[in-house]
């Protein structure tokens, strides 16, 4: 999920399939780990734990990119053409 993989739940409400673009990344991420993990039928408060156990291994880069797309966004300029 971290690296941007397939098939996870995101919730539209943190851009989607977007959410590493958005400036609420981190907050995305987290919910999209939750709301994953929880889908395939693991127990919430396992989940929980083993966000915050590991969280040395996502938030604080996930807090930078969440700086970063706040103060210096890339802007996505994507021109659909229907002939």
């Amino acid at each position: 999920m971290k690296s941007g993989g397939e098939n996870w739940i995101v919730d539209e409400d943190y851009d989607g399939d977007f959410v590493f673009l958005s400036p609420v990344c981190d907050l995305g991420f987290r919910k999209g780990v939750d709301d994953t993990l929880s889908n395939i039928g693991m127990n919430i408060d396992s989940i929980e734990e083993g966000i915050e156990r590991n969280a040395n291994l996502w938030r604080d880069s996930f807090m930078k990119r969440a700086f970063n797309n706040e103060y210096n966004p890339i802007i996505l300029n994507i021109d659909f053409c229907v002939y």
